[in-house]
């Protein structure tokens, strides 16, 4: 898991242009939740949520990188 939070963190860091980016582990409707960049994504455990984030980013960066 702590490899999943490092590459959320250099991807938020990519797409962002900062480190200033926060990431925050939370529990909403009683389920596992990631908070980065204004996002949160809630699943069923926290490595799913980190997955989520993860998918996600690499998605705006690709879109980015298209246009």
């Amino acid at each position: 898991m702590e490899e999943k939070i490092v590459t959320l963190i250099y991807l938020a860091e990519e797409y962002n242009g900062t480190l200033e980016e926060d990431v925050s582990f939370s529990i909403a409707y009683g389920s596992p939740a990631v908070y980065v960049m204004g996002d949160g994504y809630v699943a069923n455990t926290y490595e799913e949520a980190l997955d989520k984030a993860i998918k996600t980013i690499q998605e705006w960066i690709e879109e980015e990188k298209a246009s």
